[in-house]
């Protein structure tokens, strides 16, 4: 997957998305992923699919959980375990689900807890490489 970026982020962030990439094994998924600024208030980040090849992340900001949050999403596009067509709704891992809170769809819980995990790590092996 070549990863593109709408801005200059710095190397710590830059170092988490290949990081990422590799552990959720991103790397030979054809097509390109787009990182972009996002401002919209209230909301930290998203990603999106189109389909094919192409996958967006927008982010407000340089925060490594935010980034592996949204790269877990990525992950269950590409696997095409995830396809959402609304807040709530999505058809997940077969099934049909609709009218879910946040806080209640499963990719949502999955990827809370894939991110809580790559944050370990990645904190784990900067530590360990300075």
């Amino acid at each position: 997957m070549q990863v593109e970026y709408s801005w200059k982020p710095s190397g710590t962030f830059m170092n988490a998305v290949r990081y990422a990439v590799h552990a959720l094994c991103l790397e030979d998924v054809p097509g390109v992923l787009t990182i972009e600024k996002l401002t919209q208030p209230g909301v930290m980040g998203d990603a999106y699919f189109d389909g094919v090849d192409e996958y967006t992340v927008r982010v407000t900001s340089e925060d490594l959980g935010t980034i592996f949050h949204e790269l877990v999403h990525v992950m269950q596009y590409a696997n095409y375990e995830l396809e959402v067509y609304g807040e709530g709704n999505a058809y997940w891992k077969g099934q049909t689900l609709e009218g879910l809170s946040y806080d209640t769809c499963p990719w949502e819980i999955e990827a809370y807890h894939i991110e809580q995990v790559l944050l370990k790590c990645f904190n784990a092996q900067s530590e360990k490489n300075s």
